[in-house]
């Protein structure tokens, strides 16, 4: 089959720090002429391996290009859970100057071996001038394995933790039920990666010996849930004993989801017991050490301000980061109540066809279960449709679903052909009354390898599930003109007034009948569920409701909003996207109402609009793994009241807006793990949205890095790089919008942000521009790189924090500060 997609294009090859290091950032010294950033490696290690160490230098004069040469030594970290620092002794010298050639360096990188005899374990690595061992830097800790054999993969697993107390033998260590842990592991798949989604388990040990001589026990409970635990490399992750856990003993496995067969488990069992309950498993036991494990620090909280004659602020203290995002329920990307599961559809249940004009004069089939009775959970497929068509019912012209040659790629007249998984569909289908239409390739039992959906400008069709659900699962779904044989492809000007076919999902149900507002549900339809797994959707969709491609929608929402929280709490519509190309749609995406929604893996590209669009009260959603690229606007945006979102391990790229944005109350998100560059606007963008966690992601080459604004509020961006973005790499300002403002009283007034423990390299001339925001912290950031005059912009802002940022421009001593104030702490003035 001829397919005219576009190849998704490569990761353009690594330019600078950001785009060689770790998202982990080693910590900064600085000797009196001298500053070095590193990066710490992606990843875990191998015994043995050699890979590129990647690094930031600037001399006095701002040069990062002369050649220079450094020490570079590898260093243990005794201390198994710690992350930073340089370590507690030297192992081995990875460059030395009496080393032929010398580790002498100009572009940041330079490639090191870890030694063969290496143990597996945690390591920093440190980097310091060869003439002033004064001025040097260290990575974070990183964990370094043995070689693991022929397959090239293996997962270590670390014993489980409460809180900071490993869990070290059965006879001492309980988790209570409902009590969250965090389980520890080191994964390597053979190529130096560390991340990657995976499976923990409970495993019970039962009276059957399933736990000794290393046996890992038998399956008991996944706490991951069906979108597995992504993990970028650390090794960690936080889960919950379900509350109604068996009490008994047990070990923790962790699974490799890309490969099954890829597992360890811990070495020791541990037992889950009742809450409050004492152990109870074996009189002998020793008792639970209970004394607080110490917590991890905090991002830095600072003195109060001693008392002066004039009134002071005291400063505002950071938010603490979450390293790992919990899978409970009500956390980001996990909703508070399940989600229905995908519906089994029975192949025996009766269907009625029902045949009508609509207004556009063009041909409806309406599909609904023969005795009325939703739970019947009948099937739709193409066959059974091009089936009803040959029994010619009358007054139904029968031209409306055709098989096609699979040589010619043209349709063959008549309902008599034998089916070749090709089909020209060329009618409206709704599907309703709990009916699900399958829309499957031959390889998984389906009888549709293509559909070609038929669409020209002034003949269009819809797909639509209303109270009734679609699949569609290995296959490929496209528009189709037949007269041009090839898709129905818009021009790049198109405004979206071009009808074309589109696919949606509707939910309609009506809760009150005395409801009288603009926008109340009309039909009692029943909810609406749709997958898109393993499959291509192309050429779809056009600028209107429930038209703009692929779109998942509530209906029944008063345009006053004044039952927004009555409906959405009593109708919602379902269904996930894993593992497939979208590509030339007006949008790429489109939900409203959406609860937790799993988009994973997927490429999203070259569509008129947006990437995905997530819109109105499209909660929990778990959008992963996916690679959006050169859409019209945004690559990802999420767009009015979505909250809880767990947006992680993305790659978003020159698209003609911001990589990923975050627009209007899309608050208590998760947004990490990505890579975001070369984008017409900012690389992350939060637009009135509040108590967001930013970090461990990568922003290059954006017009701007951060972009806050419209009264943004109690955001953490943290541990994150910025390079090389065109106008300023954080940019908090009071900003503009078309839209009504979500939340009232609204001042457009940013207020308590926090930007710390970033790295920004290759400054533009404002690389931290503070306007009309209140309450800013900036704390611990790195800077580097300044060729351009880079300076701080504070600008109508009051109590900002500044304290222990190091490199360029970090001083303030090019400051620009206009009618703005800062805490007695910041080496800014002046002091509010």
């Amino acid at each position: 089959m001829k397919s005219t997609q576009q190849q998704p294009q490569q990761p353009r090859a690594a330019r600078s720090l950001a785009l060689l290091g770790s998202v982990l950032l080693g910590s900064m010294r600085a000797a009196t002429a001298y500053q070095i950033v590193v990066a710490t490696p992606a990843n875990s290690k191998e015994a043995g391996e050699t890979f590129g160490l990647a690094f930031a230098y600037t001399d006095s004069g701002g040069t990062t290009g002369d050649l220079t040469s450094f020490d570079i030594e590898l260093r243990s970290h005794d201390n198994a859970d710690a992350t930073t620092g340089c370590g507690d002794e030297a192992l081995a010298s990875l460059c030395t100057r009496e080393a032929a050639g010398v580790c002498s360096d100009s572009d940041g990188s330079y490639d090191v071996q870890i030694p063969e005899d290496a143990e597996a374990g945690k390591y920093s690595i440190k980097i310091m001038l060869a003439d002033d061992d004064s001025a040097y830097a260290c990575t974070n800790a990183f964990n370094v394995t043995r070689p693991t054999g022929e397959d090239g993969v293996a997962i270590l697993a670390g014993e489980a933790s409460v809180g900071e107390v490993e869990v070290e033998a059965a006879s001492s260590t309980y988790l209570e039920q409902g009590e969250a842990f965090t389980s520890r592991w080191v994964y390597d798949d053979g190529g130096g990666a560390g991340g990657g989604t995976f499976e923990i388990n409970l495993n019970a040990c039962g009276d059957d010996g399933a736990c000794e001589n290393g046996g890992c026990g038998t399956f008991s409970t996944a706490l991951c849930g069906d979108a597995g635990c992504y993990d970028p490399g650390t090794g960690d992750y936080d889960v919950t004993v379900p509350a109604d856990q068996a009490v008994g003993e047990y070990k923790l496995e962790v699974v490799s989801a890309n490969d099954t067969d890829v597992s360890s488990c811990t070495a020791s069992s541990f037992f889950v017991v009742e809450v409050g309950g004492a152990p109870s498993v074996s009189p002998t036991e020793t008792p639970v050490d209970e004394t607080p494990a110490p917590s991890p620090p905090p991002l830095p909280t600072f003195a109060p301000v001693a008392p002066t004659p004039a009134p002071v602020t005291a400063a505002p203290v950071a938010a603490p980061v979450a390293s790992s995002s919990s899978s409970e329920p009500g956390s980001p990307g996990f909703p508070p109540t399940p989600v229905p599961d995908k519906v089994v559809c029975d192949d025996t249940a009766e269907l009625s066809f029902v045949y009508t004009l609509e207004d556009t004069k063009r041909p409806l089939v309406t599909v609904a279960h023969a005795s009325g009775d939703r739970s019947e959970a009948g099937c739709l497929t193409l066959t059974k449709l091009y089936d009803w068509l040959a029994t010619e019912p009358a007054d139904v012209p029968t031209g409306m679903l055709l098989t096609v040659d699979s040589t010619t790629e043209t349709a063959v007249s008549g309902t008599t052909a034998t089916p070749t998984g090709i089909w020209l569909l060329d009618t409206s289908v709704v599907i309703t009354n709990g009916v699900t239409f399958e829309i499957k390739g031959t390889s998984i039992g389906g009888d549709c390898d293509e559909l070609k959906f038929s669409s020209t400008k002034k003949a269009w069709n819809r797909i639509m599930g209303h109270g009734g659900n679609i699949d569609i699962e290995s296959t490929v779904v496209r528009s189709w003109d037949a007269s041009k044989t090839l898709e129905h492809i818009l021009k790049d000007a198109d405004d979206g007034t071009t009808n074309r076919s589109f696919i949606s999902c509707v939910s309609e149900v009506v809760i009150d009948a005395d409801e009288t507002c603009d926008g109340t549900a009309q039909n009692d339809m029943g909810e609406c569920r749709m997958d898109i797994i393993d499959s291509t959707v192309a050429y779809l969709g056009y600028e209107e409701t429930e038209s703009y491609g692929i779109s998942w929608k509530v209906r029944g929402l008063c345009d006053d909003l004044s039952n927004k929280d009555t409906l959405f709490e009593s109708v919602r519509v379902y269904g996930d996207m894993k593992n497939s190309d979208i590509y030339g749609m007006w949008y790429g995406h489109y939900s409203y109402g959406h609860l937790g929604g799993v988009w994973t893996n997927n490429l999203m590209h070259d569509n008129h609009v947006y990437g995905f669009d997530p819109h109105d009260d499209s909660d929990y959603l778990t959008i992963s793994g996916n690679t959006c690229y050169n859409n019209g606007n945004h690559g990802i945006i999420a767009s009015k009241r979505c909250d809880h979102l767990l947006v992680e391990n993305n790659e978003s790229y020159d698209n003609g807006g911001s990589g990923i944005m975050l627009h209007k109350s899309c608050d208590d998100s998760i947004v990490r793990g990505n890579t975001v560059y070369s984008n017409g606007d900012a690389g992350l963008s939060l637009v009135e949205t509040s108590n967001c966690v930013v970090s461990d992601n990568e922003f290059t080459d954006n017009r701007w890095g951060f972009r806050v604004i419209l009264g943004s509020t109690g955001n953490v961006l943290d541990s994150n790089i910025l390079t090389e973005n065109t106008y300023s790499d954080i940019y908090s300002y009071y900003g503009a919008d078309e839209e009504v403002p979500e939340v009232e009283p609204f001042t457009g007034i940013n207020t308590d942000n926090t930007y710390s423990n970033n790295v920004v390299t290759h400054l533009v001339k404002t690389t931290v521009d503070i306007e009309d925001s209140d309450g800013t912290v900036i704390s611990g950031n790195a800077f580097s790189g300044n060729d351009n005059g880079a300076h701080f912009v504070f600008l109508n802002s009051d109590n900002t924090h500044v304290v222990d940022n190091t490199g360029d421009a970090a001083s303030g001593e090019s400051d620009d500060i206009t009618n703005s104030c800062f805490t007695a702490e910041s080496n800014r003035a002046p002091v509010c």
